[in-house]
């Protein structure tokens, strides 16, 4: 597809991208889309899809060179993407906490060791 071969809509509105379902290839009517992050030159988007449920986040970017897309699958509501978006990165001493502490035996760890 040619560059002017886009409608004008998607400067303005780049959640209008994501017309398709990847899955089902249903089109854009199908489609519920939701804004729920902006920031500066992008958006973040969730993306169900009526007929089959599936859904995607997509974040758009608007660059000097055109929109980019990049979307994946996701089985997130648009209330646990906000949710977990808020949430501070695992550092390395969480990581070396939560070994120490599947190592040592507990309760949590053999439950967990039992469904392996």
């Amino acid at each position: 597809m040619e560059h002017d071969e886009f409608p004008s809509e998607f400067s303005s509105d780049p959640a209008r991208m994501v017309s398709f379902c990847p899955m089902c290839d249903a089109e854009c009517n199908p489609m519920s889309a939701k804004v729920l992050e902006e920031f500066p030159g992008g958006t973040v988007v969730h993306v169900q899809c009526r007929n089959c449920q599936n859904a995607i986040l997509a974040m758009m970017t608007q660059r000097a060179n055109g929109i980019h897309s990049y979307g994946f699958l996701t089985d997130l509501s648009p209330e646990d993407y906000l949710r977990v978006s808020k949430v501070k990165p695992l550092t390395a001493d969480d990581a070396i906490d939560a070994h120490v502490a599947l190592s040592t035996g507990g309760e949590f760890s053999k439950a967990l060791i039992e469904k392996i």
